[in-house]
């Protein structure tokens, strides 16, 4: 990591939870740091320290709270069975796991009453890499 600018620089944190801390929990600002390393060409390392408190547990760390694709999927088709006239909700593709890749569209419902008359276009892509998850919220 080489950005200057980061979260971690503000006091973000990873989070953990194991088999018997169902919760995600931040790690204690105090046990992280976020530092340049001479080591690695001087880019910005995160570490942290960690004490596995119960040898039977099985530990996760986490970016930022999950956000996964399951919860994703509930709250589209939450927001699709509200028949909004300015949504639309169609499958796109599929991954190579079979799962959908969604695209909205959010317009009015109004056609256009002129010919001159022009829409415009924003497009949005959220998700696209591994770290991007807090991109759902």
């Amino acid at each position: 990591c080489s950005k200057t600018k980061s979260l971690f620089r503000l006091g973000m944190t990873p989070l953990v939870r194991s088999t018997s801390r169902p919760k995600w929990e931040r790690i204690p600002t105090r046990n992280c740091f976020y530092y340049r390393s001479p080591r690695h060409k001087r880019n910005y390392i995160l570490s942290f320290a960690f004490a596995f408190d119960k040898e039977e547990d099985t530990y996760y760390f986490a970016y930022c709270y999950p956000y996964t694709y399951t919860y994703l999927q509930k709250f589209l088709s939450h927001i699709e069975a509200q028949n909004f006239d300015f949504l639309q909700r169609e499958v796109l593709c599929r991954t190579v796991q079979h799962r959908r890749i969604d695209l909205l569209t959010i317009t009015s419902p109004q056609p256009l009453n002129d010919k001159k008359q022009t829409k415009r276009v924003i497009f949005i892509t959220a998700r696209v890499h591994p770290g991007e998850s807090p991109a759902s919220f």
